[in-house]
């Protein structure tokens, strides 16, 4: 049998589901665990269209919200504050007891801490002298 790595900048969602399964069957097998379940709340004007929102991962018992986004004209409006939140609600139904994010050092790092999230840690070796905050609730 021959094989050859293939390589996409834009996979295919049936390579990533086979991962994703693949992953599933070694978590369940060896240690119980449900399967990771992806989430995302989408904040919309009035003509449907999307200008904010979280998306995520629920696994084995974490909430990791990986993306958050608003667009300016919709910043300090509470929005974020409501979209970090019904992730968090639906982290709870998931029964996940920890929540957690990461962050530019010229991201959102205070709006995290104010809503209750603890850095864990620091990586520094990013482009630009950049560093990622790692936060977690819970």
């Amino acid at each position: 049998m021959s094989l050859a790595i293939q390589a996409s900048v834009v996979p295919a969602p049936e390579d990533i589901g086979f991962l994703s399964q693949g992953i599933y069957k070694e978590a369940l097998k060896k240690k119980s665990m449900r399967p990771i379940q992806r989430f995302g709340f989408f904040l919309k004007n009035e003509a449907g269209q999307t200008v904010g929102g979280v998306d995520g991962f629920c696994y084995y018992g974490c909430l990791y919200m990986d993306q958050l986004y608003i667009e300016e004209a919709y910043r300090g409006q509470g929005w974020g504050q409501k979209l970090v939140r019904d992730a968090e609600d639906f982290g709870v139904s998931q029964k996940c007891t920890m929540f957690t994010v990461t962050t530019m050092d010229w991201e959102a790092k205070g709006f995290y801490e104010k809503l209750g999230y603890v850095l864990e840690f620091s990586r520094a070796g990013y482009e630009n002298q950049s560093m990622m905050h790692h936060l977690r609730k819970g």
